[in-house]
C-alpha cells in the first residue's frame, strides 16, 4: 500500500492521533534501517563503482550479492589496519621499538635497551652508545657509522647487515647473535691493576684508535680502511685478510705510523721500507733489526736497543734517540 493511501486511511482526527501516527511511521522506518548489513559481519564495506560516471554506490550484500553490469566492485575495511607502533620520540627504554627512526647523533649513554628494536634506524654521526645494554636487541641494517659502542653489552644482539664504518669500541661484553660480514669481536684479557682490555669490534673501516689488541686473534679479519692510530699490539694470532696501508703484521705486532711498540721485541726482524712516523718504540729491542729506508720522523726510540741494526737510508727528523737526544741526522 502506498504511503499516501496509508495516511488517508489513518488520517488523524485529533492532535494526539497525529502524534501516534508519526511515532508509528518513525519506528517503522528505523526498524527497516536496523536490518541493513553495512558493513558486513566481517567489518567490510562493499560498493559498486560506475565505470562511466565514476559514481560510487555502497551496497548491502545481504540483499544485493553482486554489482550490476557496467560497474566494478570495491571492498574496503571500515577501520583500516593498524599503523606502525614505533615511536621516535620519548625516553628510550627496555623493549622500545625504534625501528627506522632517525637518531643521528643521539646520546644513549649507559641506557638499558634490552630487547630494543633498532632495525634500519640511523645512529650515525657520533651517536653515543657507550655502556649501553643492547642484550637481545635487533640492530639489523642499522647505520652505526662513527658511533661509540665502548663497554656495550651485545649478548644475543643481532647486527646482521649493520653499517659499522668508523665505529669505536672496546671492553664489549657478550657475544652477538650475528655480525656483519667481515667483522668479529676480539677477546678480552686481564691487564694490570685488574683492568680488562680487549673486546673490540674489528672489521673494515673500524675506528681502532689507541686500541689494545695484545693477544687478539685477527684470523681472516678484514681491516681495510681501519684507523689504527696509536694501536697497541703484540702476541697477535691469525692473519688478517687485509690491513690498511702502510701497516704490516709481523711477529705478532701491528707496525705502522703512530704504532705503540714500547718494550716490543723486534730483534732480527725485517722492518725495512716502513713508515714509522710518530711511532713509539721506547725500550724496544731492535737488535740486528733491518730498519733500512724507514721513515722515523717524530719517532721515539728512547732507551731502545739498536745494536747491530741496519739504519741505512733512514729518514731522521725530530727523532728521539735511545739516549734521549733529538736528531735530524741519525742516532
Amino acid at each position: 500500500m502506498r504511503l499516501k493511501a496509508i495516511l488517508r486511511t489513518v488520517a488523524p482526527r485529533t492532535r494526539w492521533q497525529a502524534a501516534l501516527v508519526s511515532a508509528l511511521l518513525v519506528g517503522s522506518l528505523t526498524a527497516g534501517v536496523s536490518y541493513a548489513s553495512i558493513p558486513d559481519s566481517s567489518g567490510v564495506i562493499h560498493g559498486c563503482y560506475n565505470n562511466k560516471s565514476g559514481a560510487l554506490r555502497v551496497i548491502d550484500t545481504a540483499k544485493t550479492s553482486s554489482c550490476p553490469k557496467g560497474t566494478t566492485g570495491l571492498d574496503w575495511n571500515q577501520t583500516g589496519p593498524p599503523g606502525p607502533t614505533a615511536t621516535c620520540t620519548g625516553i628510550p627504554h627496555v623493549g622500545i621499538d625504534l625501528s627506522g627512526c632517525d637518531l643521528e647523533g643521539a646520546n644513549l649513554f649507559n641506557t638499558n635497551l634490552t630487547n630494543v628494536n633498532l632495525s634500519n634506524a640511523d645512529l650515525s654521526g657520533d651517536a653515543e652508545l657507550g655502556g649501553t645494554n643492547l642484550t637481545n636487541g635487533n640492530l639489523s641494517d642499522t647505520n652505526l657509522t662513527d658511533a661509540n659502542m665502548g663497554s656495550d653489552n651485545l649478548s644475543g644482539t643481532n647486527l646482521t647487515g649493520a653499517t659499522l664504518t668508523g665505529v669505536s669500541s672496546g671492553n664489549i661484553v657478550g657475544t652477538p647473535s650475528a655480525l656483519p660480514s667481515g667483522w668479529s669481536i676480539t677477546g678480552t684479557f686481564a691487564g694490570p691493576f685488574g683492568i680488562t682490555f680487549g673486546g673490540y669490534l674489528v672489521g673494515p673501516g673500524a675506528n681502532l684508535t689507541n686500541a689494545e689488541l695484545t693477544d687478539a686473534n685477527l684470523a681472516g679479519v678484514n681491516l681495510t680502511g681501519a684507523v689504527l692510530t696509536g694501536v697497541q699490539s703484540g702476541g697477535i694470532t691469525g692473519t688478517p685478510s687485509a690491513l690498511p696501508s702502510p701497516w704490516i703484521l709481523i711477529s705478532g705486532y701491528l707496525v705502522g705510523p703512530t704504532a705503540q711498540l714500547n718494550n716490543a721485541t723486534l730483534s732480527g726482524l725485517n722492518l725495512s721500507n716502513l713508515n714509522l712516523t710518530s711511532a713509539y718504540m721506547q725500550s724496544a729491542n731492535l737488535t740486528d733489526a733491518n730498519l733500512s729506508n724507514d721513515n722515523l720522523t717524530n719517532a721515539n726510540l728512547y732507551d731502545a736497543t739498536l745494536t747491530g741494526a741496519n739504519l741505512t737510508g733512514v729518514t731522521w727528523s725530530n727523532t728521539t734517540c735511545p739516549n734521549g737526544s733529538v736528531t735530524n741526522t741519525g742516532c
